[in-house]
């Protein structure tokens, strides 16, 4: 008997979408230091925002806190899907109290 698999190649770099950030953004008054970054990406995959592991749904939406310090905050963005593709990411946004 024969059994079918299935296989997907999948080589693509995953997407990253931010909704509520982009780079060179100012995010003032203290009530936002504790940020809620918000976005989307390949369903399922794995994200990490500056190496913190980062809940990812299957319909690919993600949400975080991420605490602001004063001044400058680089954002980097690290996903891999299930097949092993990476995609990388990183952003400067400016916090003042």
């Amino acid at each position: 008997a024969t059994k079918e698999v299935m296989v997907t190649l999948d080589t693509e770099a995953p997407t990253l979408e931010l909704e509520n950030l982009e780079e060179g953004q100012e995010i003032l008054s203290k009530e936002n230091q504790s940020y809620t970054i918000k976005g989307k990406t390949e369903p399922n995959s794995k994200l990490n925002i500056n190496e913190r592991s980062v809940y990812v749904d299957s319909e690919g939406n993600f949400k975080t806190s991420y605490y602001l310090q004063e001044g400058d905050n680089e954002l980097k963005f690290m996903v891999e899907d299930r097949a092993g593709n990476q995609s990388e990411r990183t952003i400067i946004v400016k916090f003042r109290y």
